[in-house]
């Protein structure tokens, strides 16, 4: 089955412009997906940092599976690290509101 999404997609390299972006635009994003190495802030920094201003669910990317560094995104509150290249049946989320109406 071949599914449709109508959402709009914003992207950016650099974890920076990001933040910005979302600090700009709050509430005109669903979610976050980044990769844990960009230049000049870390995916990890930027989750940090995304966590206390915002509540999104945030998706981390790396081609590192390094245990330590998936378990830093995962303490941080990623709500998924992928490793790259990751398939499109991976990118499940859970909505934390979902959870805690039921």
């Amino acid at each position: 089955m071949k599914r449709v999404f109508s959402s709009a997609i914003t992207t950016t390299t650099q974890a920076i412009t990001a933040l910005e972006l979302l600090r700009e635009n709050k509430n005109q994003f669903d979610l976050v997906i980044s990769d844990v190495l960009m230049p000049s802030m870390d995916g990890v920094e930027l989750l940090e940092l995304v966590k206390l201003e915002m509540d999104l669910p945030i998706i981390m990317l790396s081609t590192n599976g390094d245990a330590k560094l998936v378990m830093k995104g995962l303490t941080q509150e990623a709500c998924n690290y992928l490793l790259r290249p990751a398939q499109f049946e991976e990118l499940k989320i859970s909505d934390k509101k979902d959870r805690k109406e039921t």
